[in-house]
């Protein structure tokens, strides 16, 4: 048996319009697929169907589901946190944290969508390694504050020299 492949997921939004705004206009992905505002599909992979919609689709009826939203996240890369952290703080989103920096050095923050969904936003780790890098920080640091493997280091260093 061959096995399965991760082509996306749907979150199940209340207001679809309101979640294709935040994730459109505010986060800068591209929808694919619209069929009739009730299921949005955004490249990459991220759908968003109306819930109660879905709900009746799918088990011909609506019901509350059992899990709280803090439970998923949605994981998005971006060069610039501050500038995108500003946008989305312009726009009225509520976060869940400001901007910080993890223990191996990755900076980003967590905001909510118009549903709750926790939507995290941080540099890849690629970019820590050459902001690191860039500051002057040797290739031995990097690897023990960022907790990269070395031959990953050293390739991404490789690739800007």
């Amino acid at each position: 048996m061959n096995n399965p492949k991760l082509m996306g997921f749907v979150l199940l939004a209340e207001n679809v319009a309101k979640s294709r705004e935040f994730y459109e206009n505010l986060l800068g992905q591209s929808v694919e697929l619209d069929i009739n505002g009730i299921n949005v599909a955004f490249k990459g992979g991220l759908t968003l169907w109306q819930k109660e919609y879905a709900h009746n689709l799918m088990f011909s009826k609506v019901f509350e589901s059992p899990s709280d939203k803090r439970d998923l996240e949605i994981y998005f890369e971006i060069t610039e946190v501050e500038e995108c952290f500003a946008k989305l703080e312009a726009a009225g989103v509520k976060f869940m944290h400001p901007i910080v920096t993890a223990p191996w050095q990755q900076r980003g923050f967590r905001a909510y969508d118009p549903d709750g969904f926790i939507v995290e936003i941080s540099e890849s780790m690629p970019d820590v390694i050459i902001r690191l890098h860039k500051s002057g920080m040797q290739q031995q640091e990097i690897v023990e504050k960022t907790m990269m493997p070395q031959e990953v280091v050293s390739a991404i260093i490789a690739q800007i020299s």
